[in-house]
C-alpha cells in the first residue's frame, strides 16, 4: 500500500531530489515550500503524528544529530 504523506521514507512518490543526508532513523531535507533560506528538516522515516511521541532511542538519536549538525 503507497503512503499518502509526502514525508514518509516509504512513499514512492517522496521527493528524493530533496534529501540532503539519511541516518538510520531520520533523514535532512529541504523543505518542499519557501520557509527561509539555509532551511531543512530532521524528519523521521516513520510515519509518527508529532514529535512527542518519539521513543527515547529515537529521541537520542535526533538529539546526536542536532548535535552533529552543530
Amino acid at each position: 500500500m503507497e503512503m499518502s504523506c509526502w514525508f514518509c521514507w516509504n512513499n514512492t512518490g517522496i521527493d528524493r531530489e530533496l534529501i540532503l543526508h539519511s541516518f538510520e532513523n531520520f533523514y535532512l531535507a529541504y523543505a518542499k515550500g519557501p520557509i527561509q533560506d539555509f532551511h531543512f528538516l530532521i524528519i523521521p522515516k516513520e510515519h509518527l503524528q508529532a514529535f512527542p511521541v518519539l521513543s527515547a532511542e529515537l529521541k537520542k538519536e535526533m538529539v546526536d544529530i542536532l548535535r552533529k549538525l552543530l
